[in-house]
């Protein structure tokens, strides 16, 4: 940073470019200042109650700039006022430039201002706040994309792919990754450097040819613990042999609820009449089948009438005639009885046991 030393003695002389050297030495600070804010960005003050605003400084165009407040618009002018000042040649020239933004006609939209975030007024609490965030993420895993980085052109054959620029965050040191073209599975490592065989230390991100680092993947996993069970619609290429991979890492599918559905947890031990059942207290018990066939016990409480064959009946064996008729015997001629069987009312087949369902994907969230 430049500054004169207005402390010696004996009388310094003061010429055009001793001036030229003051207002380089806060004019360049500030720009640096005003490149760190970016373009179009409130400094302080600009306060919208959403009728009027009020005075405050803003950065525009790597210039800082006072801002007069008044009644609300839609778009932000700047303007430049000249002033003139006499030379030691009696001449007149333009010296003084004053810049100025305020509401009017023409100029940026002013919804194209951007303010610090949170409700921040100073950049020191915004880095503080930021530092927080950052510790956050980190509590979950040590490499998180928080934008860019993605993914275009994927070619199977070949195995090639585009990956974007992004941001990126190692262990809570922000690094901004260059485009990536080529062969896959690709790796961005923490300088910032992409390879294509895995590296053998140090933390990096892996592309294959997409990724499970992204901070949306990464804030699921540290918020789904594990055990939860997830239902998805359909089943897809997230899933190898049963492990997810991308941005279903860290999930399983359940081979326990395969063909299967599942059954509330009978925990409170109070039974419900033709509810409950002892299977359902245990965890993980596993019953049912897709079809059944009944047992002779297990039909309906029916009798069926069937009328018997008829009666016996005798016949009277005589001899000779007249009033006085005499019994020579009886000959019993009754008809034998017994049981009678109908034809079978049935195949004897199983019969489906299956309630109304849709088929879904269960996923499990492991370590």
């Amino acid at each position: 940073m430049k500054r004169i030393d207005f402390t010696k003695l004996g009388g310094l002389h003061t010429y055009q470019d001793t001036l030229e050297f003051m207002q380089d030495s806060y004019r360049n600070s500030l720009a640096s200042l005003a490149a760190l804010l970016g373009d179009k960005f409130v400094v302080s003050g600009c306060i919208d109650n959403g009728v009027n605003v009020t005075d405050g400084w803003i950065c525009v165009s790597g210039e800082l700039i006072p801002f007069t407040g008044g009644a609300l618009a839609a778009t932000v002018v700047v303007s430049e006022a000249v002033g003139q000042e006499g030379f030691e040649d009696a001449s007149l020239k333009d010296v003084y430039y004053t810049k100025t933004a305020t509401l009017g006609i023409g100029g940026f939209p002013y919804a194209d201002l951007k303010r610090l975030p949170f409700g921040l007024t100073s950049l020191k609490d915004f880095t503080a706040q930021v530092k927080n965030i950052f510790d956050s993420i980190l509590q979950f895993e040590a490499e998180v994309i928080l934008s860019g980085c993605e993914v275009t052109d994927v070619d199977v054959v070949p195995g090639e792919l585009a990956i974007g620029a992004g941001l990126v965050l190692f262990n809570g040191s922000l690094l901004v990754s260059e485009t990536y073209n080529g062969v896959y599975p690709a790796y961005l490592k923490d300088d910032g450097a992409w390879v294509t065989a895995e590296p053998v230390a140090g933390l990096f991100i892996k592309f294959d040819p997409y990724t499970s680092q992204r901070y949306v993947n990464v804030l699921d996993r540290a918020m789904t613990p594990a055990g939860r069970i997830v239902m998805m619609e359909t089943l897809n290429d997230r899933f190898v042999a049963e492990v997810g991979r991308w941005e279903m890492k860290g999930y399983e599918l359940v081979s326990a609820l395969q063909n299967r559905v599942p059954v509330g947890l009978w925990y409170d031990g109070i039974p419900v009449a033709n509810v409950s059942d002892a299977l359902n207290s245990i965890e993980g018990s596993q019953y049912g089948e897709r079809t059944n066939t009944l047992l002779q016990q297990q039909l309906p409480d029916v009798k069926l009438k069937i009328e018997k064959a008829g009666g016996g009946y005798y016949v009277n064996d005589t001899a000779g005639g007249g009033a006085n008729v005499s019994l020579k015997g009886d000959n019993d001629n009754s008809l034998a009885s017994g049981y009678m069987e109908t034809e079978s009312l049935g195949d004897g087949d199983p019969h489906n046991n299956m309630q109304p369902s849709t088929v879904v994907v269960y996923a499990k969230r492991v370590a």
